[in-house]
C-alpha cells in the first residue's frame, strides 16, 4: 500500500499555479480540503488533482487567470428600459 502524498499550502499552491494567499482563502472557504497536522495545514495530492480537475479545468478559470475580460452575457449589469 502507498502512502498518501501531502504538500503544504506553498506547495500546493505552485502545483496549482496559485499565490500561496490564494490557496489559503480557498481552504479557508471550504473549497479545498485540508489535513490538519500540528500546526499545518496540509493538503494530499489527491485533493490537488479534485480540485485541478474541478475549478481550474474550466474555461471562465482560464480566461481569469490569463487576465482575460469576462464574457459578455456572464454576471453582466446591463438595465434594459
Amino acid at each position: 500500500m502507498a502512502l498518501e502524498r501531502y504538500y503544504t499550502t506553498t506547495e500546493a499552491a505552485a502545483l496549482l499555479g496559485l499565490r500561496p494567499p490564494s490557496v489559503r482563502n480557498t481552504v479557508q472557504r471550504g473549497r479545498l480540503a485540508v489535513e490538519r497536522m500540528g500546526d499545518r495545514n496540509l493538503v494530499t495530492a489527491a485533493e490537488i488533482e479534485r480540485y485541478r480537475a474541478e475549478v481550474l479545468g474550466t474555461r471562465e478559470w482560464q480566461d481569469r487567470k490569463a487576465g482575460e475580460p469576462m464574457r459578455s452575457g456572464s454576471h453582466s449589469c446591463s438595465s434594459q428600459g
